[in-house]
């Protein structure tokens, strides 16, 4: 089992019948950004790559959405002007945790299926 199915399965080994697993990852490689390097990421999914992993661990999938479109857009803006170092400002964080992810959240209603800065999975072990 490659690494990433292997690790999925470890968790789901870890569950009981019916448990319930939510997995929260960062999406679209095309996005990746200095920032990615940063905190640390080591790759990106689609919900096809994260849903076809999570099956072949075991899973069985519920759901599965984009979050965080407006995340996406200025990830792919930053990706053109963004500094090297990586690390955003404290302004910045505080301005996006209090005015854009907000209005993400709404916006985020009619583009869940298409993209965003993450994907949101839940899925159950049988």
């Amino acid at each position: 089992m490659p690494g990433q199915v292997a690790t999925l399965a470890a968790f789901r080994d870890t569950l009981v019948a019916g448990g319930k697993i939510a997995i929260f990852v960062p999406a679209f490689e095309s996005i990746w950004t200095s920032l990615d390097d940063h905190v640390g990421h080591l790759r990106r999914y689609t919900i096809a790559s994260l849903g076809e992993k999570l099956v072949a661990a075991g899973f069985e999938v519920e759901s599965m959405k984009y979050c965080d479109s407006l995340g996406f857009v200025l990830a792919y803006l930053y990706k053109f002007i963004g500094g090297a170092s990586g690390g955003p400002s404290g302004t910045s964080l505080k301005m996006f945790d209090r005015i854009v992810f907000p209005v993400s959240l709404a916006v985020d209603k009619a583009t869940s299926r298409l993209f965003g800065k993450n994907v949101l999975a839940l899925a159950r072990r049988p």
